[in-house]
């Protein structure tokens, strides 16, 4: 019935509400808000992805107010409250800025937790190396230490030739030091060419990172301890897959898995923002997401690749 020009702009409504009010089946409003705007349950703070906006919602009942009660009667405050809701008032807060820079600092915090796991795993092979010298096992040591040096070179060669973006392919290499110090196998596949530069740093860390990171949470302990990436660069659209050989996702969570907050992990502290801060990237770089179930679970991420004379 009533909005100010802030809450039009952030769910891109109208400029001002038909004389009539403007009924919820015609705003163009994100899933989520559009659930609960019509489901008139109370909320407090909760984070919602808008159109291209990250927002804070808060959610109350609105009842009749004192100009609207029968003159002259001073009526008990608890007549006020056994009245039913005579409709919803919605606050919105625009917290994309806040967002985003949550997104970078997890970002931030990803790389560099691959990069100690990776000084880690270089740090066990020199002390082992050094030891079978001091034992007088030189020939051992060498034969280790090119054995090792191979090793870490095809794993290197095999993501570098065929995906030049530098971000990308440092953050596939250091995961795969962080996967083998957790006691995960990560089978690393990639086709076809990431051309340099083709995503933003933060947000291909964001998304890699970020679904790396679960997928290896929940491989661990596991039967076959192995998570699966695959980057398939087209000439149009690079796709990105990480599957895990964890229990898969309950279709319960499936449908709203993505959210803010919502997570399959146990524990008291708020979790699933590493996953929607992904959502908001993908979806920032005008992409699509998909989660599938196949014993562990697969998320699919497809982002579009300008032609590269336009992406210069």
């Amino acid at each position: 019935m009533l909005y100010n020009s802030e809450a039009a702009r952030l769910l891109k409504l109208p400029a001002q509400a038909p004389g009539d009010g403007l009924e919820l089946s015609d705003a163009k409003l994100p899933d989520t808000l559009r659930e609960l705007m019509s489901s008139g349950r109370a909320a407090r703070d909760e984070i919602h992805l808008g159109h291209n906006s990250v927002l804070a919602v808060s959610q109350s009942n609105a009842r009749l107010t004192g100009t609207q009660l029968p003159g002259r009667y001073r009526l008990p405050l608890r007549w006020l409250r056994v009245q039913a809701p005579s409709g919803q008032v919605l606050t919105l807060r625009d917290l994309t800025e806040v967002q985003e820079l949550t997104g970078e600092v997890q970002s931030l915090k990803t790389f560099s937790t691959a990069l100690r796991a990776q000084t880690h795993e270089h740090a066990n092979r020199l002390h082992t190396i050094a030891t079978l010298i001091e034992n007088g096992s030189a020939d051992k040591a060498l034969a280790f230490a090119v054995d090792d040096r191979q090793n870490s070179q095809a794993l290197t060669d095999a993501i570098v030739q065929n995906i030049d973006d530098v971000y990308l392919s440092s953050l596939l290499v250091a995961k795969s030091a962080q996967a083998h110090e957790r006691g995960v196998t990560l089978s690393i596949t990639a086709t076809g060419v990431v051309r340099p530069d083709t995503f933003h740093a933060t947000d291909i860390v964001t998304i890699v990172g970020n679904l790396l990171d679960n997928a290896l949470d929940v491989s661990v302990g596991t039967e076959e301890s192995t998570v699966w990436v695959e980057v398939n660069a087209l000439a149009d659209e690079v796709i990105i897959s990480v599957a895990d050989s964890g229990p898969g996702i309950e279709p319960e969570f499936l449908e709203n898995l993505l959210r803010f907050g919502v997570s399959t992990k146990q524990g008291n502290a708020p979790r699933g923002l590493g996953l929607a801060l992904v959502q908001q990237a993908v979806t920032r770089l005008h992409g699509t997401m998909t989660i599938d179930n196949d014993a562990g679970a697969i998320f699919t991420v497809t982002l579009p690749v300008l032609p590269e004379e336009d992406s210069a």
